[in-house]
């Protein structure tokens, strides 16, 4: 073998090894990828009829209105929002689903929360966090 063939095989032999270095590194970064996309869990959402159950409670609270103010509540207490809401019901369950929270006048967090009730509605006394449309619509459908 001439000094000129054993220079061409060791430079084929050289590009070889650099692409099996290549596709081992390549095939980890997919693996480690592939790895993390299985690890993350879907956010749960609301069904279609939890939805507009959602709806309709905001619509019974506060006629859809996000700004509603009620004075004076059925335990003679302020409310507020769309969902209407005491401060401190708000900032009981935003922390217990780990929303954070503003004010209570923040429609977004006001929604968050009630979606989370919903689907954890087992978890929840209807009846007492929202006794006058409760009595009206029921419980949220599962």
């Amino acid at each position: 073998m001439t000094k000129k063939q054993k220079r061409v095989l060791l430079g084929i032999a050289l590009i070889i090894a650099l692409m099996a270095v290549s596709m081992i590194f390549r095939a980890e970064t997919i693996s480690y990828t592939a790895q993390i996309v299985e690890a993350e869990e879907p956010n749960p959402t609301l069904s279609h009829a939890q939805e507009v159950w959602k709806n309709a409670l905001e619509w019974c609270e506060s006629n859809g209105n996000q700004k509603a103010i009620n004075p004076n509540d059925l335990d003679g207490t302020a409310s507020w929002g769309g969902y209407q809401f005491k401060p401190s019901t708000l900032d009981y369950f935003a922390g217990k689903y780990g929303i954070a929270t503003t004010t209570v006048m923040d429609y977004e967090v006001q929604n968050a929360v009630v979606t989370q009730m919903i689907l954890h509605r087992n978890d929840i006394n209807w009846h007492q966090q929202f006794p006058w449309c409760v009595k009206k619509l029921g419980i949220p459908p599962k």
